[in-house]
């Protein structure tokens, strides 16, 4: 039904790592100063950033320092998110471009609004599932959360990369072909040598960690997805070949891409 986290502090395990959850995230940054990354997007995240993350959509949190990194979480799971996103359209259709799977909400809160926030998430802290009303405070703090996330959502929030905008595009759009820095750096118009530096300052990895990490996710997405062979798989996602793509996946998830299709395959 939901799941709550509060005043989590330092890395986590996803800390540099693609990812995505089983449930819609509410994200609230009780201090520390950094960027929350999603394949073709980077947002600002400092205190006080209030953060809707949709479930399906892959993101990993980038702070700049991870010990002063404090946050709380709550996560809906289908049941209590679809009351919750049938209370918010009931009130405007608006929110369904702002709530949802796969989608990415953010707004940067002060003054009243964080204090608003915080004791949202410290009311949820007293809460027992022994409660009789545990689910209608949860859904009541998650409707509190969304307005509050509608009201101000700042576009200004949503940065752009400039050259490193340019090297993921370049990325996104030839992640089925060879790609190598020396053709992204050739499309950014930036040596290879600051374009690494920046990339990796930036985006926590490498760029071939990046395209590998994007790689994966693809093909996660496609596993999931698509009754696609895993040879079709592998070269649709820019792997050289079936049994290099085996390996890797298996390295990086930890389990072979036949078994992770068995059990994540949505018909």
């Amino acid at each position: 039904m939901y799941h709550l986290i509060l005043h989590e502090k330092g890395k986590d395990k996803f800390y540099n790592t693609w990812h995505t959850q089983d449930g819609n995230l509410f994200i609230f940054v009780e201090s520390g100063d950094g960027s929350i990354v999603t394949r073709d997007k980077s947002y600002n995240m400092k205190c006080g950033t209030l953060c809707y993350i949709g479930k399906g959509k892959y993101h990993y949190t980038l702070p700049e320092n991870p010990d002063e990194y404090v946050r709380s979480k709550l996560m809906l799971t289908d049941s209590l998110f679809e009351t919750l996103m049938s209370a918010l359209v009931s009130l405007s259709s608006d929110f369904s471009d702002l709530i949802g799977e796969e989608r990415v909400t953010v707004a940067a809160l002060s003054g009243e609004e964080y204090t608003r926030v915080m004791n949202i998430f410290r009311c949820l802290g007293r809460l027992s599932d022994r409660d009789n009303y545990c689910r209608s405070e949860m859904m009541s703090a998650a409707l509190q959360l969304s307005i509050i996330l509608a009201k101000n959502q700042n576009a200004t929030s949503q940065t752009n990369f400039g050259v490193l905008q340019l090297a993921v595009n370049y990325i996104n759009e030839h992640i089925t072909e060879d790609i190598s820095i020396d053709k992204i750096s050739e499309r950014c118009y930036i040596s290879k040598y600051h374009l690494c530096r920046l990339f990796k300052e930036k985006i926590g990895l490498t760029i071939m960690e990046y395209v590998l990490q994007t790689r994966i996710v693809m093909a996660m997405e496609l596993l999931q997805k698509e009754d696609t062979s895993i040879a079709e798989i592998a070269t649709g996602c820019g792997f050289s070949s079936p049994s290099y793509f085996s390996r890797v996946f298996k390295k990086q998830i930890g389990i072979s891409a036949i078994v992770y299709k068995r059990k994540n395959r949505r018909d």
